[in-house]
């Protein structure tokens, strides 16, 4: 059964902020068949959908790492950007999602915060977990049926409107500038919600992914341009449907599609990925035991091909690392004699207590003191915001806190830094400058 609460308006100043959280009660709402999360797979890769159907794949299973994801947004969405908590509010509470049991910690309150604080620089009406039509540019499933998208973050203002997405994962980078994902969310987002109570024509949109500093950042798009953008929308979207349509692999269609996590269910995406070494299946199996393979010297490479392997790189280093699993499952099977490799013991894994209460009252009835059993933690910089003031913690008292330099594309709305080079251009006049 589908539960949907109505939050009564909140007012802030003088600007009202109305927002809506969705709820579902034993049921999941399924993801629309080209869902905005799932864009970058099936604009590039019209076959991917039909070829995982056809193979029985799904691309949404739970995981760990899902579940906390999950966790992340509750907090950070449904309490905080809809209800005004801080996410120091939750602190230790515990939440469930798919199955897995969490407890909010500091690090998840340190990871949230800063994007919090981006989105609280804009002013407008905001929207929290809103639920948005996309049929119109990706057309209905094949049943018939309306799709629809959940964005994580709206705020529409006079003069802009802002789309804000989470992303919680800290191993692949999820950059912003070309992400189709988001614009797609600001398509439905607009139709149904921005151009019936404001004429901005100004689309920012914002991938916070804190804890990985490749990813996230800021695009701006014109209406104009985020138009254009839709109308591609279409013409990918009517491509998926064709049951001949080819599989086209590349490193963001590929990226999270289950077909190039299976072995032999997309030979396309493995030859691809061989001959991004140059390297075909023949020159593999030609090798001898002790052979190794050839790969071209960075310094010969000229700039074309350094930048398409960079920014490839998450699609090769997941391709390694599935080859990696496949051989280890093996191995740890007892089936390691086919690639000359076998099981040994190594290092010893870290000791933890099962039980730390039953631990410690084992080692005080023991006439251990307490004293010397628990170690008290003062709280995180960060949580002293809250506690002692935002700004007031004087900062020789703490280190971090710096943002860390990372390469985005040009097109990225955030200023550049100035670097080394730069300041080399300058002669021994502009040094005061």
């Amino acid at each position: 059964m589908r539960v949907l609460r109505e939050i009564s308006s909140v007012s802030q100043g003088t600007e009202t902020i109305s927002r809506q959280t969705t709820q579902t009660v034993g049921l999941t709402m399924a993801h629309a068949r080209n869902a905005p999360s799932d864009a970058k797979r099936w604009m590039g890769c019209a076959g991917a959908i039909n070829r995982c159907k056809k193979l029985g794949l799904n691309s949404d299973q739970s995981s760990f790492a899902a579940a906390e994801g999950t966790i992340a947004h509750r907090v950070a969405n449904d309490y905080c950007f809809n209800l005004g908590f801080e996410p120091y509010d939750l602190l230790g509470r515990r939440m469930s999602a798919d199955g897995y049991h969490f407890v909010v910690d500091e690090a998840m309150c340190d990871a949230i915060q800063p994007g919090l604080d981006r989105l609280a620089e804009f002013e407008g009406q905001r929207f929290s977990e809103y639920r948005v039509n996309i049929t119109p540019w990706v057309g209905k499933d094949e049943d018939g049926n309306d799709q629809l998208g959940t964005l994580d973050r709206g705020i529409v203002g006079r003069k802009e409107i802002v789309i804000g997405d989470l992303k919680y994962g800290a191993g692949i980078a999820v950059p912003c500038v070309g992400n189709p994902q988001v614009p797609i969310y600001g398509l439905g987002f607009w139709n149904d919600v921005a151009r019936h109570i404001s004429d901005a024509k100004v689309f920012r949109f914002i991938i916070d992914q804190p804890r990985n500093g490749r990813g996230g950042g800021e695009w701006i798009l014109t209406l104009d341009e985020l138009l254009a953008f839709g109308e591609e929308v279409k013409a990918r979207a009517a491509l998926t449907f064709d049951e001949d349509a080819p599989c086209t692999p590349s490193d963001e269609a590929c990226l999270w599609c289950p077909a190039a996590k299976v072995d032999g269910a997309c030979p396309e995406y493995e030859a691809w990925n061989l001959s991004s070494f140059d390297i075909d299946f023949d020159d593999l199996d030609a090798l001898e035991d002790g052979d190794e393979i050839e790969l071209p010297e960075v310094e010969g490479l000229n700039v074309k091909r350094k930048a398409a392997i960079y920014m490839r790189l998450t699609a090769l280093r997941g391709f390694l690392s599935r080859i990696e699993q496949t051989v280890s499952a093996d191995v740890k099977l007892g089936d390691g004699a086919k690639y000359g490799l076998k099981l040994v013991a190594g290092k010893r894994s870290k000791r933890v207590h099962v039980d730390e209460g039953l631990s410690e009252r084992y080692l005080v009835r023991k006439g251990v003191p307490r004293s010397k059993l628990i170690n008290e933690k003062l709280i995180s910089v960060a949580q002293l915001d809250k506690v002692y003031g935002k700004g007031k913690f004087p900062s020789f008292l703490f280190t971090g806190g710096i943002q860390q330099p990372v390469i985005v594309p040009l097109e990225d709305a955030r200023p550049a830094l100035l670097t080394d080079s730069v300041f080399e251009d300058y002669g021994e006049e502009g040094v005061d400058d």
